[in-house]
């Protein structure tokens, strides 16, 4: 018999609860290997309820970014959404929460070493 609190994916899931209790107002946080963008939503919604910030999704792979985008724009669907080439914005109506998505295609390792030491609160690698 199994039970129904049985998870998919309990590592995931473990790992996204950890991930909300972690974030305030103001983080940056990196998903170095967005995917399908299951975790950034994820780490957008968390954001949003921590007060906003900045979050950084990278893949090697336009496809997955592409894919992600799509993912966000549904949970971001009450936001006012303002997309740009790299960069979107997305401000929640309600609250005035600012939150910055920005997208990067290429080599995560590549990336992440052009960034300042301890810049983020938040790294995640989810293959």
């Amino acid at each position: 018999v199994v039970s129904p609190a049985t998870l998919l994916h309990p590592h995931t899931d473990f790992a996204q609860r950890y991930w909300t209790t972690l974030l305030k107002a103001g983080d940056t946080v990196i998903d170095a290997t967005v995917g399908n963008g299951h975790d950034a939503a994820v780490l957008a919604e968390a954001l949003g309820r921590a007060g906003g910030g900045t979050l950084l999704c990278l893949d090697a792979q336009a496809v997955a970014l592409e894919r992600s985008q799509e993912r966000l724009r549904g949970v971001l669907a009450e936001w006012e959404l303002r997309e740009g080439a790299d960069e979107w914005l997305a401000v929640q109506r309600s609250s005035g929460v600012e939150l910055v998505v920005r997208w990067v295609e290429g080599c995560h390792a590549a990336t992440l070493r052009t960034l300042p030491p301890r810049s983020a609160a938040l790294v995640v690698f989810n293959l």
